[in-house]
């Protein structure tokens, strides 16, 4: 005889939008300087049943530890042709973010595909983490970093710790 081990059934959401990644006009994100103009952008899915004709897209901004962000931008999208299911296009959001210096975390959310409330809210924030470089001044009395052991202190990636006593 036979049984039905797992029995699963799908029933597809008619009504929803879902943000797949934030990029940035920047190098593969890596390369973040103070000051920069940041142009954020995230490809906008539709997994819904229902062809998209418009939602809203907001990215936040909010330093790495805050739950506050210092920066929210909500753009109105609208799709002619409508987006067909399971496709997706790339928003450019509208407003340029000035960089300042630390880690921040960067959302994207969508909210009110075709104007009415999103049948699968679970797919609807993808947040990514971006770092902003620091700088530092040269002055007359500050011309260089002679030494890294009394300097400011830096933040780098792979870093290695080095002591010239044990050469």
């Amino acid at each position: 005889g036979f049984s039905i081990d797992d029995f699963r059934l799908d029933i597809p959401v008619p009504l929803t939008a879902a943000p797949i990644t934030v990029n940035t006009n920047t190098i593969n994100s890596s390369f973040i300087f103070p000051g920069q103009p940041v142009q954020f952008s995230s490809p906008i899915l539709n997994p819904g049943t229902t062809p998209l004709d418009s939602v809203q897209v907001t990215i936040t901004i909010t330093p790495s530890g805050s739950s506050t962000p210092i920066v929210t931008y909500t753009d109105p999208v609208t799709y002619s042709p409508a987006l067909p299911s399971q496709s997706n296009l790339v928003h450019i959001f509208s407003q340029l973010w000035t960089a300042s210096p630390g880690v921040y975390d960067v959302c994207a959310i969508t909210s009110w595909p075709n104007g009415s409330p999103d049948l699968n809210p679970f797919d609807d924030t993808v947040c990514v983490t971006i770092s902003v470089f620091d700088s530092v001044s040269i002055t007359s009395t500050n011309p260089f970093c002679t030494d890294f052991e009394s300097g400011p202190q830096w933040v780098s990636v792979n870093a290695l710790t080095y002591n010239s006593t044990q050469n």
